[in-house]
């Protein structure tokens, strides 16, 4: 699965992973972290890497069901 997030995404797809609650500014700095050419985007694999660290239960396939669920209902 080839996609790229938009930080608006990145939200989305992040929220059934966190637990508890968290602010705005500290999804900013993450996504920030992970979109190394600035571009505004994020592709899915380099969330993938970033994902134990939010949960450590969490998989490659658990991300990509989400963001397919995101992409899903966008289109709808």
């Amino acid at each position: 699965m080839s996609v790229s997030l938009s930080f608006d995404d990145f939200v989305q797809v992040l929220r059934p992973f966190m637990m508890g609650f968290y602010r705005n500014r500290e999804l900013e700095q993450a996504f920030g972290i992970l979109d190394k050419d600035h571009s505004g985007s994020i592709h899915i694999d380099e969330l993938n890497v970033f994902l134990p660290i939010i949960n450590q239960y969490a998989t490659g396939d658990t991300l990509k069901s989400y963001v397919r669920k995101v992409y899903s209902n966008i289109e709808n």
